[in-house]
């Protein structure tokens, strides 16, 4: 047995050790991942890495979904932060309140997007690490195609589809190399020209 399951008095150093090890991926990327490097990292006694997650497989893959969990009280903050800015012109989005709001996204959950883009690409050699993606994928999707529909689209799936793609470019290319103007000329530019490129392509 590779993960030995516990009572939820164990569930508060299970979860703080996967945390650490999602920002240790984020850090130092997945070949930095030990037992005891987590358990430095989480301040946790020597063994408690081993105690619950018997194997570095079996670490990753957990926390690979603790990370589709944190993913998920993100986008469903998102989602909501979205909506109401579209609310009150949802025939006309305010731009910037939205590139405000992707950008906070962004900003804020910077582990997040760099342990989930390590993860990505380890993905294609490990499909088990790729399961947890679909279901954040679609929700994701959901939410820009909210944002391309009140933008005037008329193939608002296909749409949003494209403009998921290139998003995370940005989402990627601001981890990786954090721009100061991200929230406040980046993003809004790079959100308007994709806007405008479905309602003029249409």
């Amino acid at each position: 047995m590779a993960e030995i399951p516990q009572g939820s008095q164990d569930v508060g150093r299970r979860t703080a050790l996967l945390d650490a090890t999602i920002r240790l991926i984020a850090s130092d990327g997945l070949g930095a991942v030990s037992h005891r490097r987590v358990e430095r990292l989480a301040m946790a006694p020597h063994g408690s890495t081993t105690y619950y997650f018997q194997s570095k497989a079996a670490l990753i893959a957990a926390a690979r979904r603790r990370l589709a969990d944190l993913d998920h009280l993100a986008l469903d903050r998102l989602a909501l932060d979205v909506a109401r800015a579209l609310a009150p012109r949802s025939d006309h989005p305010d731009l910037d309140v939205i590139a405000s709001t992707l950008a906070r996204w962004v900003e804020d959950h910077r582990d997040l997007h760099v342990a989930r883009f390590e993860l990505a690409l380890e993905a294609t050699r490990d499909p088990g690490l790729a399961e947890a993606d679909g279901a954040w994928n679609e929700t994701f999707l959901e939410i820009i195609e909210a944002v391309v529909t009140s933008g005037g689209s008329r193939s608002a799936r296909q749409d949003a589809r494209y403009v998921c793609a290139a998003f995370m470019g940005i989402v990627f290319e601001q981890a990786v190399r954090p721009q100061a103007d991200f929230a406040s000329t980046v993003l809004p530019l790079a959100l308007q020209r994709l806007l405008s490129s479905i309602t003029h392509h249409h």
